[in-house]
């Protein structure tokens, strides 16, 4: 017997890890959602986690005047 698969909507995980690997912040959302707003909520539901933080490594994805004030809130 086979099951019918219920229908997923598409989603995006934003996931910040430290140099070993270990993950500090974390946001799922729709993938409608863009990395510059993903990674804007997740810093901002783990704020208390981060921060000894001292520099953020991130691609091209991940840029924006409204980041560059949450890095700086880090």
């Amino acid at each position: 017997m086979t099951q019918a698969r219920r229908y997923q909507a598409p989603s995006k995980r934003h996931i910040a890890v430290d140099t070993q690997g270990l993950p500090h912040a974390i946001a799922v959302t729709t993938a409608e959602v863009t990395d510059r707003k993903g990674v804007l909520q997740a810093f901002q539901r783990c704020r208390s986690g981060l921060g000894r933080v001292v520099a953020v490594l991130a691609d091209n994805g991940y840029v924006g005047s409204r980041l560059l004030k949450v890095y700086a809130m880090c």
